[in-house]
């Protein structure tokens, strides 16, 4: 039982690296875009 809850555990955890690793892209990518706008005005 240990070793399923640890497999899904790692499932779970690789499932979510996907979705962070996009949420941290489009954190990136928008403060970009702020700098950008703020060099401009």
């Amino acid at each position: 039982m240990k070793g399923k809850n640890l497999h899904k555990l790692i499932y779970h955890v690789n499932s979510l690296k996907f979705p962070i690793i996009c949420l941290l892209f489009c954190c990136q990518t928008m403060a970009k875009d702020i700098n950008i706008t703020d060099l401009q005005v």
